[in-house]
């Protein structure tokens, strides 16, 4: 992720209960906004507010911003060189094949780090595909149909390079 001097912008999107978009950005128009999206400077929040989130060839940190009660859990998920690249098509109620995805193995997208804490950094190994951080709060998610529904913020994928 580029590092600009940064104009957060939050840009919401309602789904089935609101989520933001933070965009970080040089400047507040049209070009520059798609830009940054672009580049992948911006992450999906559904109340989880990042203070900054940086990506190079040795791995990522994140920075949360604290809220008073709350504890946040970060967790870098990740595909490693080598996966097992068996998969199966998903079926529907009469069995035939559902052409929407395909269940693959427990390589792709498995936890490869924890960190609990308002800072995370994840070191590389060399051998992953991508790394991307799921941060899970204390904090109930409100208005959302599942009690037990938290609010999180998931960062865009840094591919590595490793082929």
């Amino acid at each position: 992720m580029r590092l600009l001097p940064a104009l957060l912008l939050a840009i919401t999107l309602h789904f089935s209960a609101a989520a933001e978009q933070p965009v970080r950005s040089e400047k507040l128009d049209a070009a520059s906004l798609i830009a940054a999206m672009e580049a992948g400077d911006f992450y999906a929040s559904s109340g989880v507010t990042l203070r900054d989130v940086r990506h190079d060839a040795k791995g990522i940190t994140i920075e949360i911003e604290p809220q008073p009660g709350v504890t946040f859990r970060t967790e870098f998920i990740g595909t490693r060189k080598g996966w097992d690249t068996a998969s199966e098509p998903v079926l529907g109620d009469k069995g035939e094949a559902l052409r929407t995805t395909r269940r693959y193995s427990k390589d792709v997208g498995r936890v490869l780090a924890t960190v609990e804490g308002t800072s995370a950094r994840y070191a590389c190994a060399g051998d992953e595909l991508y790394v991307r951080a799921r941060i899970v709060s204390s904090k109930h998610k409100e208005g959302v149909l599942s009690p037990d529904e938290m609010e999180q913020a998931w960062t865009q994928p840094a591919v590595t390079g490793v082929r």
